[in-house]
């Protein structure tokens, strides 16, 4: 018998994304990839995401999934309550989480320093 921590109750949430079901068995659902983050609330995300060309951040953007799917129009200036709401509860969940494991490379996060090219003897 395997112990599973909270939050991590192993529920499909396929039925969920793909429109079959109106039922969600989570109130948010957050995810993280090396600086990348999003939370997701009802109709809103909000995600920082890494531009790889530029090696930047693109600072939180709130999207309304209902009227925008394609993610096209950030409303995180004219939200900043929601903002403000949704990014708290994806730093508490994330305090919850172990460092990752992997973090990619230099190009990927920032916080992975490109290895020293050895000197030749």
């Amino acid at each position: 018998r395997v112990s599973v921590p909270d939050g991590m109750d192993g529920v499909n949430i396929l039925p969920l994304l793909l429109g079959e079901s109106k039922e969600s068995h989570h109130p948010y659902l957050y995810w993280r990839f090396g600086p990348q983050k999003a939370i997701r609330h009802g109709k809103w995300k909000l995600v920082d995401a890494r531009d790889f060309e530029t090696k930047s951040q693109s600072g939180w953007q709130l999207y309304d999934l209902e009227n925008d799917i394609s993610e096209q129009k950030n409303l995180a200036t004219s939200q900043p309550e929601i903002v403000s709401q949704l990014s708290r509860a994806w730093d508490q969940w994330n305090q919850t989480n172990v460092e990752p494991l992997w973090v990619g490379t230099p190009n990927e996060d920032p916080r992975v320093k490109p290895a020293k090219a050895k000197k030749k003897q």
